[in-house]
This record gives C-alpha cells, structure tokens and sequence, in this order.
C-alpha cells in the first residue's frame, strides 16, 4: 500500500471541501446548473448566502448557549428569527454587493480583453497564429468566468470558434490544443453558446 492511500488522496479531499464550499456559497449555480453568471445569478447567491450564514449563525448561538437544550423548536427559531431580522438585510446587501462587484470586475475585464483583440486586429502586421491563441484565451477565460452563455458573449464565441466552409477554425484548434478538456471542452463550449 502506498503512503497515499494509506493517508487518503490530498485532492480527493480537497474536492471535497471545494463542493462543500461551492454548496454553501451557491457557486452550483454557475458550476453544475450552468446559469450564466449576472444580475439573476448574483441575486440567487446572495439569497442562498444569507440563509445559510443567517440560520447557521442562529445554530452557533444555540449550541453556544448553556441555557439551551438540545431538543429543536419551531417556536424558538421563529421568535429568533423575529429578534435578529436586522441581520437579514445587512447580510443580504453586503453578499450582494461583494458578488455583483465581482461579477462586474470579471465582465470588464472580459470586454477589456475584446477590445484588445479587435485594436490589435487594426495594426499592420497581425500573426494569425497569436491572434488565434489570444482570441482561445478569450473563449477559456468566457467559460472560466460563467460569462459563456451571455448573448454579448455567445456571438463572439460562436463566430470565432464554428467552422467556416466545413474548415476547423483557428481559434478552435487553438482552444483545442492548449486548453484542459481539449476537444470535449471544445464541443460543450460549442453547444452552450449555440443554445444561448
């Protein structure tokens, strides 16, 4: 037996924490429910946030309280929900502002990077092949940040990467070439901008 499975997989419980926390932040949204990153999503996360960070601190206090017993009670949880109701509206706008901040740091950045590509476009001698990998890393960057199934977004992805007369883009074989997943990430990428 090796010394890694005598101690258990660092990553496998690295993966775990990860879904754990992707659980109780409400990045499932983005990462298994597939919704494009924006105002809806950022609205969802925060409501999910404030719930669990909401009850979770009522929880903590209560286990944390020698005056309490163990027994649940519904009456008790809706008279502490009536006593710190406060608390919801401040942990709903400061998770909602940090989200929506992010979210709009990652879009600017994105549109940034666009509008680099298309300035460089306009210069005299452009090599094809770094355009290629540069406008790859766009459509990598478009999925990493869930920003791949907005209709801005969608457009690009789909011009830059679907066939032209039955010939492989460029770009593709680039994205193709040099990002995780190649040609499976490839393909999904491809159908989710096409259902957008």
């Amino acid at each position: 037996m090796t010394e890694e499975a005598r101690e258990g997989n660092p990553s496998e419980f690295i993966h775990l924490v990860g879904n754990v926390l992707g659980g109780l932040s409400g990045e499932y949204l983005l990462t298994h429910v597939r919704y494009p990153n924006g105002g809806t999503v950022v609205f969802l996360r925060a409501l999910h946030v404030t719930v669990v960070i909401f009850f979770g601190s009522l929880a903590v206090m209560n286990v944390l309280d020698p005056t309490r017993g163990y027994e649940f009670s519904w009456t008790q949880l809706g008279a502490q929900t009536l006593a710190h109701l406060t608390w919801i509206g401040a942990i709903f706008a400061t998770v909602y502002a940090l989200l929506y901040a992010r979210f709009a740091s990652q879009w600017t950045y994105l549109t940034g990077v666009y509008n680099q590509i298309k300035a460089a476009q306009l210069r005299d001698p452009v090599s094809a092949e770094v355009l290629a990998e540069w406008k790859a890393g766009f459509v990598k960057d478009c999925d990493d940040l869930h920003l791949l199934r907005k209709p801005m977004f969608a457009s690009i992805v789909c011009e830059w990467l679907l066939p032209v007369d039955l010939v492989e883009s460029p770009v593709r074989k680039s994205l193709k070439a040099h990002a995780p997943g190649g040609e499976n990430r490839c393909q999904r990428i491809e159908r989710e901008v096409k259902g957008s």
